[in-house]
């Protein structure tokens, strides 16, 4: 509808039926007046740029901006396109901007462990990249505006975390930042990432691998650990520390062991990809020494006896249970991983052993499986430990052979190898 359009007009004009109206000025080419069902009245222009294309500007609303300074607006924009300029193009990027000026290094952190990227990692992996943004990174920087942000700022933050929690934590902590504001670039948020330099501090990769005296007395102080002992540890959690010895996996990975990764008809335990670290479906073969600690495990989380010999069948109550092996206490899921490395390091006081941790069992038993005296192959204990496998990407992608009867033969020549060092000194 074409009008001539006066003050009196724009105030008394109504809907008609509950329908949008749109009222073109025939004073301002391109003017419009849009009324919504509810009475609300818009101001837009549509107008062509230089070179031709259609667009449309909001101007305001009615009656904060009148017909006189609606008709002023349109004719400054037209102005603008026909010298070459796109009056809509500019607001938006000027709305952009603004809102870029706004957002805060907490802004962008909240969408990065939101994202579906983020969705793609596992679950162990998000929760302690979003504990370091928690206590390390967001106290100091959180408000910060997202484009301020300096790389002498990020240094200073590092630092600080370095004296307060060392320097290997400072290190993961600039990784983090450093991944997030990565995150930020690619979603166009911001265009430079202030932490984007070398990491400040030297990080030596552990290379503790344990003794076979100390690997003796490890076993037998896990072998008589009992609820409420003077261990100060509980048997399922020690069960869980042999089992990280016996299997070589990772000992977030056992804690979460599920009765619905194991079967017991092929003797294997089949880590989901979900879970696993690089987002693989890991096959563990278990071993005769495995499948005992295993059973145990579910003996105490049934409250069960189950028989040790792994030929005989489990009770029913065991065999139809359908949960983690090791549960926790309080709630659902399993035991929090961080149990089992707290455990370890109270046993290593106590045993006055220096400098072991959990993930150190996982190295030991790969060292000694490759030494003389297993003598298994890398490729195989690569498999075994769920690393990218050896060889070229076009390799990897062809060759799907998932060495499962070697790694079975491995990890059971491993468990004899095992039980002979843990029993050496009962013997004598």
């Amino acid at each position: 509808m074409r009008q001539n359009m006066t003050a009196r007009f724009v105030e008394t004009i109504k809907p008609k039926s509950g329908e949008r109206l749109t009222v073109t000025d025939s004073v301002v080419e391109g003017l419009e007046l849009r009324v919504g069902t509810n009475g609300s009245k818009m101001w837009s222009l549509r107008y062509r740029t230089k070179g031709g294309k259609r667009n449309r500007l909001s101007l305001g609303r009615y009656p904060a901006l009148t017909l006189a300074e609606a008709r002023d607006r349109a004719i400054q924009a037209l102005a603008a396109a026909v010298s070459g300029g796109d009056p809509a193009a500019v607001r938006k990027t000027e709305k952009a901007e603004a809102i870029a000026a706004e957002r805060t290094v907490e802004d962008l952190a909240t969408a990065f462990f939101a994202s579906p990227e983020a969705a793609q990692r596992t679950k162990q992996t998000n929760i302690m990249e979003s504990g370091v943004w928690r206590n390390h990174l967001a106290p100091k920087l959180a408000k910060r505006p997202l484009q301020e942000l300096k790389r002498g700022e990020v240094r200073a933050c590092i630092r600080e975390v370095a004296e307060a929690s060392g320097n290997r934590t400072a290190n993961y902590t600039h990784a983090v930042l450093r991944r997030i504001y990565n995150f930020g670039i690619r979603e166009e948020w911001v265009e430079m990432n202030p932490a984007q330099f070398p990491q400040l501090y030297q990080h030596r990769s552990r290379d503790r691998v344990l003794s076979e005296a100390e690997i003796r007395l490890f076993w037998q102080t896990w072998s008589v650990a009992k609820t409420g002992g003077k261990l100060g540890v509980s048997e399922p959690i020690a069960i869980a520390l042999q089992l990280c010895l016996a299997t070589l996996q990772r000992a977030g990975e056992i804690i979460g062991m599920h009765t619905d990764e194991l079967d017991w008809t092929t003797r294997s335990w089949v880590i989901a990809s979900e879970r696993s670290k690089n987002r693989r479906s890991h096959h563990v073969p278990l071993s005769p020494l495995s499948q005992q600690l295993i059973r145990r495990a579910l003996s105490l989380a049934t409250a069960t006896e189950v028989p040790k010999d792994i030929d005989k069948p489990l009770p029913r109550l065991v065999a139809d249970y359908r949960g983690h092996v090791f549960p926790a206490i309080h709630g659902n899921g399993p035991v929090d991983r961080h149990v089992v490395t707290r455990a370890m390091s109270r046993i290593r006081e106590k045993l006055n052993i220096d400098n072991a941790t959990a993930h150190d069992l996982r190295r030991t038993g790969a060292s000694m499986m490759a030494s003389e005296r297993c003598g298994v192959r890398g490729e195989v204990i690569a498999r075994i430990l769920n690393h990218t496998p050896l060889g070229s990407p076009v390799t990897q992608i062809y060759n799907r052979y998932d060495y499962a009867a070697e790694k079975r033969a491995a990890l059971e020549l491993w468990a004899e190898t095992l039980l002979k060092i843990s029993s050496v000194a009962q013997s004598k």
